[in-house]
Protein backbone atom coordinates (compact mmCIF):
# COMPACT_ATOMS: atom_id res chain seq x y z
CA UNK A 1 0.00 0.00 0.00
CA UNK A 2 1.15 3.53 -0.77
CA UNK A 3 0.45 5.30 2.52
CA UNK A 4 1.69 8.70 1.31
CA UNK A 5 -0.73 8.62 -1.61
CA UNK A 6 -3.51 7.42 0.69
CA UNK A 7 -2.91 10.35 3.03
CA UNK A 8 -2.87 12.80 0.13
CA UNK A 9 -6.19 11.47 -1.17
CA UNK A 10 -7.76 11.62 2.28
CA UNK A 11 -6.54 15.21 2.63
CA UNK A 12 -8.08 16.12 -0.72
CA UNK A 13 -11.37 14.52 0.29
CA UNK A 14 -11.35 16.26 3.69
CA UNK A 15 -10.74 19.68 2.17
CA UNK A 16 -13.57 19.13 -0.31
CA UNK A 17 -15.99 18.04 2.40
CA UNK A 18 -14.91 20.71 4.91
CA UNK A 19 -15.40 23.54 2.42
CA UNK A 20 -18.75 22.12 1.35
CA UNK A 21 -19.92 21.79 4.96
CA UNK A 22 -18.80 25.34 5.76
CA UNK A 23 -20.76 26.67 2.79
CA UNK A 24 -23.82 24.70 3.88
CA UNK A 25 -23.47 25.90 7.49
CA UNK A 26 -23.13 29.51 6.32
CA UNK A 27 -26.13 29.25 4.00
CA UNK A 28 -23.96 29.97 0.98
CA UNK A 29 -24.95 26.92 -1.07
CA UNK A 30 -27.58 27.82 -3.64
CA UNK A 31 -26.69 31.52 -3.71
CA UNK A 32 -24.74 31.04 -6.92
CA UNK A 33 -24.91 28.15 -9.36
CA UNK A 34 -21.38 26.92 -8.56
CA UNK A 35 -19.86 28.54 -5.52
CA UNK A 36 -16.33 29.84 -6.28
CA UNK A 37 -14.86 28.31 -3.12
CA UNK A 38 -15.97 24.77 -3.94
CA UNK A 39 -15.18 25.30 -7.62
CA UNK A 40 -11.59 26.18 -6.70
CA UNK A 41 -11.27 22.98 -4.65
CA UNK A 42 -12.70 20.92 -7.47
CA UNK A 43 -10.33 22.49 -10.01
CA UNK A 44 -7.33 21.78 -7.80
CA UNK A 45 -8.45 18.22 -7.05
CA UNK A 46 -9.25 17.58 -10.73
CA UNK A 47 -5.72 18.50 -11.74
CA UNK A 48 -4.16 16.31 -9.10
CA UNK A 49 -6.42 13.25 -9.49
CA UNK A 50 -5.66 13.24 -13.23
CA UNK A 51 -1.94 13.15 -12.42
CA UNK A 52 -2.47 10.36 -9.91
CA UNK A 53 -4.52 8.24 -12.32
CA UNK A 54 -1.99 8.88 -15.08
CA UNK A 55 0.83 7.71 -12.79
CA UNK A 56 -0.87 4.79 -11.01
CA UNK A 57 -4.00 3.88 -12.92
CA UNK A 58 -7.15 3.72 -10.80
CA UNK A 59 -6.01 3.95 -7.15
CA UNK A 60 -7.96 1.07 -5.70
CA UNK A 61 -7.98 -0.62 -2.32
CA UNK A 62 -4.75 -2.51 -2.99
CA UNK A 63 -2.86 0.74 -3.55
CA UNK A 64 -4.48 3.21 -1.13
CA UNK A 65 -6.66 1.19 1.23
CA UNK A 66 -10.43 1.24 1.47
CA UNK A 67 -10.70 4.81 2.76
CA UNK A 68 -8.26 6.05 0.13
CA UNK A 69 -10.24 4.30 -2.61
CA UNK A 70 -13.43 5.89 -1.27
CA UNK A 71 -11.70 9.28 -1.42
CA UNK A 72 -10.76 8.71 -5.08
CA UNK A 73 -14.38 7.94 -5.88
CA UNK A 74 -15.61 11.14 -4.20
CA UNK A 75 -12.96 13.26 -5.92
CA UNK A 76 -13.84 11.87 -9.34
CA UNK A 77 -17.57 12.33 -8.64
CA UNK A 78 -16.82 15.99 -8.00
CA UNK A 79 -14.89 16.40 -11.25
CA UNK A 80 -17.98 18.06 -12.71
CA UNK A 81 -15.85 20.59 -14.55
CA UNK A 82 -14.56 17.81 -16.78
CA UNK A 83 -17.28 15.33 -17.65
CA UNK A 84 -15.05 13.70 -20.28
CA UNK A 85 -12.61 12.83 -17.51
CA UNK A 86 -15.47 11.45 -15.42
CA UNK A 87 -16.51 9.28 -18.37
CA UNK A 88 -12.89 8.18 -18.82
CA UNK A 89 -12.89 6.96 -15.20
CA UNK A 90 -16.00 4.76 -15.52
CA UNK A 91 -14.25 1.77 -17.13
CA UNK A 92 -11.30 2.19 -14.74
CA UNK A 93 -13.63 1.97 -11.77
CA UNK A 94 -15.58 -0.89 -13.35
CA UNK A 95 -12.35 -2.83 -13.86
CA UNK A 96 -11.30 -2.21 -10.25
CA UNK A 97 -14.68 -3.43 -8.99
CA UNK A 98 -14.47 -6.54 -11.17
CA UNK A 99 -11.04 -7.29 -9.72
CA UNK A 100 -12.38 -6.74 -6.19
CA UNK A 101 -10.02 -3.76 -5.88
CA UNK A 102 -12.87 -1.35 -5.21
CA UNK A 103 -16.10 -1.86 -3.36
Amino acid sequence: MNDNLRKELLSMEKEDQDVLQTLIDNGEIGIVEYHPKIKAIHEKNNRRIKEIINDYGWPGINLVGEDGADAVWLIVQHAVLDTKFMEFCVPLLRNAVNKKNQK
